[in-house]
């Protein structure tokens, strides 16, 4: 008797745990990522690639980019097509367009990372309910993480800012996707899905090329400790093919057109310290940014995560959730260690804030399988505190992302508002950094203004945010302890706070 009570209450609060899966998934999703869809707005870059392409055409945008951007193949060819459509559908629709796409890309490249690291235990689950997971856990990422406490620009970075996302964002996803496929590989057998996603990663994107060799370089020394020298006489082929284009891609990087000119740029661009300086306090810097920022979004996703594998709705072996902060820890030394030469952009960083979030949903699912199943008190618990969770849920990022709206239309209203026939106005807000570092949008916007026909000043007040306390709490300890660090490694205040404002100049 007690046995068939036992598993009615368990398929009832199975059933429930759904309904509320489900459910939220539905809601938060309808809300916030159509909130960001229909209140897409250019970012920074996204500026000079509209003013540009539309000015001189594909053909010389393309030229151009290849010789001063990035001169990867499949980078020119995505930011050419992608510049072209925003161009020819027009502002609004086109970023409403692009945007719903690449949450749609999003979605479904973390669901497949998900998919790499947790079992679904019952037929009748289907990978809907990892493509749920795979929305609460973005918006997990979008509510709670950095984009909390501090500009629109980093809750943008992962689907709303168009340009950075084609040139990063499903490419880092793709990056932990083969690392844990190498994990799991350890060289021993063919895998052809790892060679293509090496070959696309190396003629995509430079930052993703050279970290790509540097996740190759680590997997290689873990296994040669195991195997030593038998790792190179077992699938040779694959271990040579894929070090040979990585290796190419690294070296093309660096000797390509684009790469001499950004050298020209970079060069006169003021760097503090010596390069391990850099490197230390970037390292620093990104721990704040993905760990710091994020940890509460970690919290609220260990919390799901145990009850996904207390119910024994997922399963994961011991080595997930460490493999995924292997593959976090690698790619963000990887990129910090570029950017040490090049320049430092926290938003490169945005998309590991995501896999972090995932990282802990993973140890939470490892953990809830650990815990005692007969300990009833635990489930009514959990499921209350996620309903809990669930009405926090309610979006920050949509209202930033509203805000985000109508401070840009009133300040390009303002643009507009200063058009002069034969007169060029200079950037005049520092709200639209793409006003400032490209004057040519507002040459451009002037001579378009059948483009901001549907863009008012009065659009609606903007709304207080109700930003994560804890976040910023946290945040501010990290600072103090960032700047004693800062204060002791360099021996000094002076170059301790030039640090600290290089680094508040590019946190946004």
């Amino acid at each position: 008797m007690r046995v068939n009570l036992y598993s009615t209450y368990q398929k009832i609060s199975s059933f429930i745990l759904k309904c509320i899966i489900i459910l939220t998934g539905t809601i938060v999703s309808i809300s916030t990522l159509l909130s960001i869809v229909l209140n897409a707005r250019p970012v920074a870059d996204d500026y000079g690639h509209i003013a540009y392409i539309s000015t001189i055409g594909v053909i010389d945008y393309a030229r151009g980019f290849f010789t001063g951007v990035d001169s990867h193949p499949l980078s020119v060819m995505t930011s050419s097509l992608v510049n072209f459509l925003l161009s020819s559908i027009g502002l609004i629709p086109g970023f409403a367009l692009l945007v719903t796409v690449q949450i749609v890309i999003f979605l479904v490249l973390s669901t497949l990372l998900i998919s790499s690291s947790v079992k679904l235990n019952r037929r009748r689950n289907s990978n809907l309910m990892l493509f749920s997971i795979s929305i609460l856990l973005l918006i997990l990422t979008l509510n709670f993480a950095g984009s909390t406490t501090q500009s629109p620009y980093r809750a943008y970075a992962l689907v709303g800012w168009v340009n950075f996302f084609w040139q990063h964002v499903p490419l880092n996803l793709l990056q932990v996707f083969l690392f844990l496929r190498w994990r799991k590989n350890l060289w021993l057998e063919r895998d052809t899905t790892s060679l293509v996603l090496v070959f696309i990663l190396a003629i995509w994107g430079p930052l993703e090329g050279i970290t790509t060799l540097g996740m190759f370089l680590f997997i290689t020394m873990l296994q040669f400790k195991n195997m030593k020298f038998s790792m190179f006489k077992t699938n040779n082929l694959e271990f040579y093919f894929s070090f040979f284009i990585l290796l190419s891609a690294s070296l093309f990087t660096f000797f390509s057109p684009s790469a001499t000119s950004r050298r020209l740029q970079y060069s006169k661009e003021v760097r503090i310290g010596h390069w391990y300086e850099r490197f230390l306090a970037y390292n620093l810097l990104s721990f704040r940014e993905i760990v710091v920022f994020g940890i509460f979004a970690a919290l609220l996703s260990g919390l799901i995560g145990f009850i996904f594998g207390f119910k024994q709705l997922l399963s994961t072996n011991k080595l997930s959730f460490w493999n995924l902060i292997i593959s976090l820890i690698c790619l963000v030394l990887g990129i910090n260690f570029v950017e040490t030469f090049s320049y430092f952009a926290p938003f490169h960083h945005t998309v590991f804030s995501f896999v972090f979030v995932l990282s802990v949903f993973i140890g939470g699912v490892e953990l809830g399988m650990k815990t005692h199943r007969t300990s009833l008190w635990i489930q009514p618990i959990s499921i209350f505190v996620l309903l809990i969770s669930v009405v926090s849920f309610y979006s920050p990022a949509s209202v930033k992302a509203f805000n985000y709206r109508q401070n840009w239309d009133s300040t390009q209203t303002l643009i507009l508002s200063k058009c002069t026939n034969g007169v060029d106005i200079p950037g005049i807000s520092v709200f639209l950094p793409g006003s400032s570092m490209n004057p040519d949008w507002n040459i451009w916007s002037c001579k378009n203004r059948s483009w901001f026909e549907g863009i008012s000043s009065s659009t609606g007040e903007a709304k207080n945010v109700n930003s994560n306390r804890s976040a910023r709490v946290l945040n501010l300890g990290f600072n103090k302890f960032l700047n004693l660090i800062l204060d002791l490694f360099f021996g000094g205040l002076t170059a301790g706070s030039k640090i600290i404002e290089k680094f508040n100049y590019y946190s946004y």
